[in-house]
């Protein structure tokens, strides 16, 4: 939904896989009732989670995805890894499922 929580990824012991949960960064609990909305819900904090292990050198990814909030389809994951989702007049894309009410090139 756009606010900044705290959140952790971990490495496993061969330092070369991270394991991320999308509920920490964009998770049903985190809301009240009256503020879940699957129309502006964003997975850009699971993006968020990836970023931080690949600055680490991480390359592989166990992601589980249980009791998220979002249903964009990874759009916003993508979006924080640095993808820009562009409409049909070459316009960046805003968060959540509303972004495919666009056309997308």
């Amino acid at each position: 939904m756009g606010a900044v929580v705290d959140a952790q990824w971990g490495m496993l012991g061969n330092l070369e896989a991270g394991v991320v949960e999308v509920a920490s960064a964009c998770g049903l609990d985190m809301l009240e009732l009256r503020e879940r909305n699957p129309m502006q819900a964003s997975s850009y904090g699971l993006g968020e989670l990836i970023l931080a292990g690949l600055n680490q050198g991480v390359r592989h990814f166990i992601v589980g995805l249980g009791g998220n909030a979002c249903n964009d389809g990874g759009a916003g994951m993508l979006q924080a890894l640095g993808i820009r989702l562009l409409d049909d007049r070459g316009e960046e894309l805003a968060r959540g499922v509303a972004i495919f009410t666009h056309s997308i090139i």
